[in-house]
């Protein structure tokens, strides 16, 4: 609760049909996406005339409101007592078993060259002998890991993700 991430994220034609939702979706669109506060990156196999005229076609539109720039470095992501050590179980629109940890990293900026979060996720995520995901297999509760940096947020902090396939097993003793 407060959260500066606590924004719109996914939902469907079901979970979606909350009075009033789509004023808010309209103000929060107006207030948060303006083209001054955006980049585009495209590749592909096309010439760069195409692409421009690609990019052009489907992004001129994106309005500039100008709006300012929000440094959020200062503010607090996860509160410890609403966020940290919490178990949120979600039922999907499709068969799902994985079990997603997340943190957030203070910023890593001044340590970009020596890929502080590059080696983690390596560490984490190798498949090896002696491997975290090799020891969860062992124990038949993993089937696949992958772990990386989700996103650099606002002040440069990152939020650091584990995310394990689990088997039924491990779907059941999770914990």
């Amino acid at each position: 609760p407060g959260s500066i991430l606590d924004r719109f994220a996914t939902g469907n034609l079901e979970t979606l049909k909350v009075p009033g939702l789509m004023d808010e979706l309209r103000a929060f669109y107006k207030g948060n996406y303006s083209s001054n506060l955006m980049n585009l990156v495209m590749v592909g196999r096309h010439s760069l005339d195409d692409l421009q005229k690609l990019a052009e076609e489907n992004f001129s539109k994106v309005e500039d409101r100008d709006l300012p720039f929000r440094d959020f470095s200062d503010q607090e992501v996860y509160d410890r007592e609403h966020s940290f050590g919490r178990v949120v179980k979600i039922v999907p629109q499709r068969l799902i078993k994985d079990l997603q940890l997340n943190w957030i990293l203070p910023t890593t900026e001044r340590f970009d060259r020596e890929k502080t979060s590059s080696l983690l996720s390596s560490v984490l995520g190798h498949e090896g002998p002696n491997s975290l995901l090799s020891c969860l297999k062992k124990e038949n509760l993993a089937l696949s890991l992958v772990s990386g940096v989700g996103s650099r947020l606002n002040g440069g902090m990152n939020k650091f993700y584990v995310t394990v396939s689990l088997t039924d097993k491990g779907e059941r003793e999770f914990e």
